[in-house]
């Protein structure tokens, strides 16, 4: 006898999803498998391994960061140069920022839409910052050192076990030197 085609489905769909990972206390998370941009599978939450995840959620804060400190810049700086440089860090981080969502959404990781609290206290004091001081903190801090800890984080994510993270990190890791290079030209010259 042939089964219905509606209970095929079920039972096929219920075997390809799979089950949701549970707490210490042995409760699911209460998330769900997020769907993907591309149409490939999606996956469950916790499927990718902790330190990948770890990685995506800090180069999703960091282009967030860049994208919010240059935006900054962008109006408070009296530097071409660096007002310049700020454009240039909103339109790469916000491509990077959109890749990463992508890549995050296929590996089932929620990413996170506002800064955290270390990149928020470090707007504010780049906020409250005016004239040279506000380019000196601008380009250390996003440009110089949030550039070096996005470069360790790619170089790191360059050798993951997952290919789809090792692609991105060796892909975007030439846009990342380059943008550090010329953050510690710009700080040479303060």
């Amino acid at each position: 006898m042939k089964a219905p085609r509606a209970v095929l489905f079920v039972i096929v769909s219920c075997a390809a999803v799979p089950a949701q990972p549970a707490d210490s206390a042995g409760a699911t998370n209460g998330s769900s498998v997020q769907a993907t941009p591309s149409g490939s599978a999606p996956r469950a939450p916790g499927a990718v391994a902790t330190e990948d995840r770890e990685l995506l959620l800090a180069l999703v804060q960091g282009n967030l960061a860049e994208v919010e400190a240059g935006q900054l810049a962008g109006r408070k700086s009296p530097s071409k140069a660096i007002r310049s440089f700020a454009r240039t860090m909103v339109d790469d981080h916000s491509a990077t920022l959109k890749e990463l969502r992508a890549l995050a959404a296929r590996l089932g990781v929620a990413a996170p839409d506002e800064t955290d609290e270390a990149h928020r206290a470090q707007l504010a004091a780049l906020s409250r910052a005016s004239g040279r001081e506000f380019d000196l903190q601008y380009v250390r801090n996003a440009g110089v050192a949030d550039h070096d800890r996005t470069l360790a984080l790619l170089e790191r994510g360059a050798s993951s076990g997952n290919p789809e993270i090792r692609d991105f990190s060796r892909k975007t890791l030439r846009t990342v030197t380059l943008h550090a290079q010329w953050a510690r030209r710009l700080s040479a010259k303060q």
